[in-house]
């Protein structure tokens, strides 16, 4: 199969973090949505939260970058 690779524990980790499959993981694509919303929209944490289908403190680390730190 195409798709799989043989990695580290750590290696795939990092995999699903990147690709938004690890358990509450949002992704980078969504985690750059709810800044862009936040920021240019003034939507509100739990509005985001509604929105994305994830916690309130999730998005509270995604806009304040404890999380997806690296994305512009």
């Amino acid at each position: 199969v195409s798709n799989l690779r043989y990695g580290t524990q750590s290696e795939n980790m990092l995999d699903k973090h990147r690709d938004g499959t690890f358990p509450n993981a949002i992704g980078e694509y969504k985690a750059h949505m709810i800044r862009r919303y936040r920021k240019h929209y003034g939507y509100t944490y739990p509005q985001l939260a509604e929105l994305f289908k994830c916690s309130e403190s999730n998005v509270a680390k995604i806009v304040s970058r404890q999380r997806y730190r690296h994305l512009v």
